[in-house]
């Protein structure tokens, strides 16, 4: 090839990659200008490189859904640094609300490669191998990774550690997951974009869950909202296993293809609420699970809006809210004093391609 024309494709290539540059920082600052006042703005200060705008911008184009700009500037992550876990598992996450689940198994192999001990992770990947019929290797260590961290809670509920591993078997469907989602329920959000489902998960899977929120509470590794008078732990691992076992029925319910996005655990003290709202588009489905309440049974209500009515039920453990969450206004009024109640919200979003699945 001519030397001469080689040199003009270099200058091209490095000319159009420093007008994307501009345009990636362009893009940011417009992006932290729009974002609601609630969010927690990332600072500019904190971009140190291009690797680190690449990733604030993937990470952005997500929460405004531009799949395409965040596949992108992952990719750029990824050109930059091969070795980021956060860029592989990101770009995982896009392509699996995408509906893309050969592509999406592939990053997440790689993050697993580089983070081998993240349960996250191998979590998706063992669901994504379900799905797409694919050999199961990470099992075993899945199990040793995320099953183990029930064995001491187990042992400080006095539950068989046994049970908990049948009533959360990976590959086998648990009879009892099923008893909430009835003909009557599924007529219900049907009609009103949301339903009350009772006794939710086998025994003793709520139970468990309290116990490991109190444990993430007495440890302080719960975050303090001052102005919701709550404490908040997103992406517990347990959380995260319940979160997928419970899409296959939640997807029997809307009728079409469904990815988990989020898992938060939620403790309300006195004065704990939630004022009238709806979610944002990206969470078009999402659950409120009672897991506990002191000194019982719970006194809270959680409200829905239906047309001009109002319409509530006080959710005991094992009871949970199912509903269309930026359709349905939904909010809770503040708990009593002497009162406590804690709830499991997990998020679910339908596959789209025009969408960004990375929560």
């Amino acid at each position: 090839m001519d030397s001469g024309y080689s040199h003009s494709m270099e200058n091209t290539t490095q000319h159009q990659q420093e007008n994307y540059i501009e345009t990636v920082r362009s893009d940011v600052e417009q992006y932290l200008l729009d974002l609601p006042k609630n969010v927690q703005k990332p600072s500019m200060k904190k971009v140190e490189s291009d690797y680190d705008l690449y990733l604030l911008h993937g990470q952005l184009s997500c929460a405004r859904d531009l799949p395409e700009k965040a596949l992108r500037s992952f990719n750029e992550c990824l050109q930059l640094n091969p070795a980021s876990f956060t860029a592989c598992a990101a770009l995982g996450n896009v392509h699996r609300g995408r509906g893309e689940l050969t592509q999406a198994l592939d990053y997440f192999e790689k993050a697993h490669a580089i983070e081998p001990r993240d349960f996250k992770t191998m979590l998706l990947m063992l669901y994504l191998k379900l799905e797409l019929n694919a050999p199961i290797s990470v099992t075993a260590p899945l199990e040793y990774e995320l099953l183990s961290l029930a064995r001491q809670t187990c042992k400080n509920a006095g539950i068989r550690y046994e049970d908990f591993t049948t009533a959360t078997s990976l590959r086998h469907r648990h009879p009892d997951w099923a008893q909430a989602f009835t003909k009557e329920a599924h007529e219900n959000f049907s009609r009103d974009k949301f339903t009350f489902l009772h006794q939710l998960f086998p025994e003793p899977l709520t139970k468990l869950l309290y116990l490991q929120y109190m444990e993430h509470l007495d440890s302080g590794y719960m975050l303090f909202q001052d102005h919701m008078q709550r404490y908040v732990k997103p992406d517990d691992p347990l959380s995260a296993l319940v979160h997928h076992q419970l899409c296959e029925h939640v997807e029997n319910f809307v009728g079409a293809p469904i990815v988990p996005t989020y898992n938060i655990g939620i403790h309300y003290t006195k004065g704990g609420h939630i004022k009238p709202h709806l979610d944002r588009r990206q969470n078009e489905i999402s659950m409120s699970i009672c897991i506990g309440a002191e000194p019982g049974p719970a006194t809270s209500p959680l409200y829905a809006k239906r047309g001009d009515e109002e319409v509530c039920d006080i959710l005991q453990p094992n009871d949970a809210f199912l509903y269309r969450g930026n359709e349905i206004v939904h909010y809770r009024k503040p708990v009593p004093e002497g009162h406590t109640v804690t709830q499991l919200i997990v998020g679910f979003r339908s596959i789209n391609k025009n969408h960004c699945n990375c929560q």
